[in-house]
């Protein structure tokens, strides 16, 4: 289920531990974006079999 998929990858990659660096913050905020990129992937509705 790609759903199972994106969650365990969603939580191993956010348990990660922050540091208070920029570049932290910034690879956080990409990681968020992709996370949430793929979020509305999972959600978007399939089209119909022909």
């Amino acid at each position: 289920m790609p759903s199972l998929t994106f969650l365990r990858e969603a939580d191993s990659r956010l348990s990660t531990p922050i540091k208070s660096t920029a570049q932290c913050v910034q690879s956080r905020a990409r990681l968020v974006r992709a996370l949430y990129t793929r979020l509305d992937r999972l959600t978007e509705p399939t089209p119909a079999a022909l």
